[in-house]
């Protein structure tokens, strides 16, 4: 922007907008997204907590894997608006996983698959995932391209954990 009295009139028109309220929404959860897509399990953890701690997401209920489910859902809902279709409880190998994030365009994206555990831990949804062979639906389709996550959240310590990893 040329000189400061532009760039004032600019900022006050964009802060002025319907959308710009939403922008840190919208950061957080395109940071989301990219901190699962780089298996950082620390940042997808604190990227939640704080979806949890905002005004989208009730606390009064949130003491079941059907509330994190929707806390996670919610979190990434902008940063995969165009890209991914979600489904809940897709039946996936020898069970149902709870979340999957499928790419709209297969090849581009990686699929999601998300396990969640309340009071448990991180490790038990990824081993659920290995074990109950979620992935076995989309292995033909999506190659090696799957990201496989388990999340946790302990009600105790009011923590979220999480564990994430590529399939091999």
């Amino acid at each position: 922007v040329p000189n400061a009295e532009i760039k004032s009139a600019l900022l006050d028109i964009v802060k002025e907008q319907d959308w710009y309220e939403r922008m840190e929404t919208i950061k957080r959860s395109e940071q989301l997204l990219k901190a699962i897509k780089a298996l950082d399990g620390d940042e997808t953890a604190r990227l939640i907590q704080e979806v949890h701690n905002s005004p989208a997401v009730s606390i009064y209920d949130y003491n079941t894997e059907s509330a994190l489910t929707y806390c996670v859902i919610t979190g990434l809902m902008w940063s995969t608006l165009d890209d991914y279709d979600y489904h809940r409880e897709d039946q996936a190998g020898k069970g149902k996983v709870d979340l999957v994030y499928e790419p709209a365009a297969r090849g581009r994206d990686p699929l999601i698959l998300i396990e969640f555990k309340y009071g448990k831990s991180a490790e038990e949804a990824l081993k659920q995932i290995k074990k109950q062979e979620y992935f076995r639906r989309y292995t033909q389709k999506y190659t090696k391209n799957i990201i496989l996550a388990g999340i946790n959240y302990d009600p105790k310590s009011k923590d979220h954990q999480c564990l994430i990893e590529r399939l091999c």
